[in-house]
């Protein structure tokens, strides 16, 4: 079952977010990606407030949780880290500060790119650092969670890679 209503006390720093909508390219991104997933993002927790990060068209950004759902009102199930320590507490926030605010988004990956290799299984698109500088939403949280070749990642393709690592548990 998807969550309607983002329950703030169950989200935790690191849960990331597989999210569901009805708009045109919600409906494109999942006929591609042949899956129910079309937006991907991630919780953080700063001072003891709940804050989701992600990559919109408006580029990388950060919204309460209030904002974020009164914007997007996403369904969403949610993969959490098993073992969530400090030091992985501080690289989630280290990568996403790292991007708020100045990376645009990726829509020549998105609309070009990720259409061709799924439909080739070849990437023409930017990889590694040269593809940092602009992110759609699965791209974004796989590199923060360093996901091999995270600039290729559809929402399906990242909540496929985070199924079959044992790091990770799935939540209804």
């Amino acid at each position: 079952t998807m969550i309607k209503t983002l329950e703030v006390k169950q989200l935790r720093h690191g849960d990331i977010l597989h999210c569901y909508s009805s708009s045109w390219l919600a409906k494109a991104i999942q006929w591609f990606t042949k899956s129910r997933v079309n937006h991907t993002a991630i919780v953080i927790k700063i001072n003891n407030t709940i804050l989701i990060a992600d990559s919109q068209i408006n580029g990388t950004n950060i919204k309460t949780v209030e904002n974020w759902t009164k914007r997007y009102n996403y369904e969403y199930t949610i993969h959490r880290p098993k073992y969530l320590d400090i030091e992985l507490e501080r690289h989630i926030t280290d990568k996403v500060f790292l991007k708020m605010g100045i990376t645009g988004y990726d829509f020549v990956s998105l609309i070009v790119w990720q259409p061709w290799y799924i439909l080739t299984g070849r990437w023409r698109g930017k990889k590694e650092e040269a593809a940092t500088s602009r992110m759609y939403c699965s791209e974004f949280v796989a590199w923060i969670y360093n996901m091999p070749k995270w600039w290729k990642a559809s929402p399906q393709r990242f909540k496929e890679w985070l199924n079959s690592t044992n790091d990770f548990k799935y939540i209804e």
